[in-house]
């Protein structure tokens, strides 16, 4: 386990790290490099170097400072991450690009179950990219979207996934989705509305376990 968090690395240390890590294996399982000022050419060096990390599980990049260039090179480290369960790059500007590139990526990475990408610009063609991720990776019990551009068109892509039979939770707090509910309803369900278009967002449904859909501090 390598936790360096807070540390102000730069693209420059984290280079020393990823030419430091052990060849042509690493066994390491967990790292956290969260706030370690990040860039484009540091995530471009170092996401080579991750591939070498196949046990790797808890994978933590956020708060840094790497856009959709730097997020493209790690969606290309993905596909060597078999074991990944954690993948946390909240709070990086990688925008609908950088969420579609590892989206990409990440659908050999089966094992996964928490997903954070609050805070990184993303919108409703970045949430729509993600479909294939909830269906492909069947573990995946939460994904944070918080923070974001999602309007009830992009929530709609995720919500429709085929999910229904096992607990799922999304975050969208944050995000441009509006909520209004139904009454005289027979299931218990809400309705997202953009500019008049009603959106279903089932929250639970016949023989399932119970999905959530977190929307604090959006335009209920």
């Amino acid at each position: 386990r390598l936790d360096l968090s807070c540390n102000r690395l730069g693209d420059v240390g984290v280079k020393r790290i990823g030419n430091n890590l052990p060849r042509p294996v690493c066994k390491l399982n967990w790292l956290e490099l969260r706030q370690c000022v990040i860039g484009d050419g540091g995530m471009i060096w170092f996401a080579e170097c991750l591939s070498r990390c196949e046990h790797l599980q808890y994978l933590d990049l956020s708060c840094n400072s790497f856009y959709s260039q730097g997020a493209t090179a790690l969606a290309m480290t993905l596909v060597h991450l078999p074991n990944l369960r954690h993948l946390n790059i909240s709070e990086n500007e990688i925008g609908d690009d950088g969420v579609r590139q590892v989206a990409s990526g990440l659908m050999e990475c089966t094992a996964l179950e928490l997903l954070d990408l609050s805070r990184t610009l993303t919108g409703d063609n970045g949430a729509a990219s993600l479909k294939d991720v909830v269906e492909n990776c069947t573990r995946l019990c939460m994904l944070n979207l918080s923070g974001n551009d999602i309007s009830a068109a992009g929530a709609k892509h995720i919500q429709e996934t085929e999910r229904a039979s096992r607990s799922f939770t999304i975050d969208l707090s944050r995000n441009p989705v509006t909520f209004v509910s139904e009454e005289n309803s027979d299931s218990l369900e809400d309705s997202c509305l953009v500019q008049g278009w009603p959106l279903q967002l089932p929250l639970h449904q016949r023989g399932s376990q119970r999905r959530e859909i977190h929307s604090t501090w959006s335009s209920l």
